[in-house]
């Protein structure tokens, strides 16, 4: 609980700088219901198409606004330390992506959020959502809904620590069963999101089958 509590408190300290965070895997961690949220972009969200390699958010670009996938995937890349592009985060059909996590609009992204095939959002501005937060859903929401990132962010760093990749895949399988046979989206985004390379990831996916 004490490290949870130290990581809400730095994820606050970090929404407060220059850069927003990432908001996917949310589906994978049951501990808060996104779905007002979720329908109310739906809802009230504009079409947008993007082609394969594109991107809806850039790094170091304000990011303004929030998007569902409504078709395709999206990664979420952040440079390295040699400049190299790490994907650290995936959304899919009926999850939320956006390089957004603080609640102000306008803040520099720090991830490329790229379509890995063509891929379709239902995108509407920050702002309009945090209206929506404040003005329509109950007292307590925005604190809900930080720790429910910001657990996100625990249990996926905890993962790439403790966790085998077939073990990581198992579970990206679980939210996305299509992963498994579509050739839509490429071997090496979901290689690179599993820290391994497209090779292993090949063997891997083989020997997963042949069980």
């Amino acid at each position: 609980m004490k490290i949870f509590i130290t990581f809400v408190r730095a994820c606050h300290d970090l929404s407060a700088r220059s850069y927003n965070f990432v908001m996917a895997d949310l589906k994978l961690y049951d501990i808060f219901d996104i779905n007002p949220l979720r329908d109310y972009i739906l809802s009230r969200g504009k079409p947008v198409v993007l082609k394969r390699n594109s991107n809806f958010c850039e790094f170091g670009k304000p990011a303004n606004d929030i998007g569902v996938v409504t078709s395709g995937a999206v990664a979420f890349n952040c440079p390295d330390s040699k400049g190299d592009m790490q994907t650290l985060s995936l959304a899919f059909k009926g999850e939320i992506a956006g390089a957004y996590v603080s609640l102000y609009p306008s803040r520099c992204s720090a991830f490329d959020v790229t379509a890995l095939c063509t891929t379709e959002l239902s995108v509407l501005p920050i702002k309009d959502m945090v209206r929506y937060m404040d003005e329509e859903l109950p007292a307590g929401f925005h604190v809900e809904f930080a720790k429910a990132v910001a657990y996100g962010f625990l249990m996926r760093a905890t993962a790439y620590r403790c966790q085998s990749p077939e073990e990581r895949y198992r579970e990206l399988l679980q939210r996305n069963p299509e992963l498994a046979s579509t050739t839509d989206i490429p071997m090496r985004a979901i290689a690179a999101y599993l820290g391994i390379t497209r090779e292993t990831f090949a063997r891997m996916r083989t020997r997963m089958k042949e069980k």
